[in-house]
């Protein structure tokens, strides 16, 4: 059985969403249920992944569904590019 791709938003910019989407996927468990994807940009998911302490994690950047990996370790972005962080 393939597992269901599932979107995940990452929440307000300025809120603690990213952060918890970082450390939820940091668990590889998460991986055994689902193919998750966050939908966002990625600045904000790198600046997360350093807020949590979690540099460790690999912030993959997508353009489309078929770009991602889906491998622990790595969250796959689908990167919107709507967050200027001037």
């Amino acid at each position: 059985m393939t597992k269901p791709i599932i979107g995940i938003t990452m929440g307000d910019p300025a809120g603690s969403g990213p952060e918890i989407t970082v450390k939820a996927l940091a668990d590889p468990e998460q991986y055994g249920y689902c193919r998750p994807i966050v939908v966002g940009d990625v600045k904000i998911m790198e600046q997360a992944k350093k807020l949590v302490g979690r540099e460790d994690m690999v912030i993959h950047r997508c353009g489309r569904v078929s770009d991602a990996l889906f491998t622990p370790g790595a969250i796959d972005v689908l990167h919107l590019d709507l967050i200027s962080l001037a």
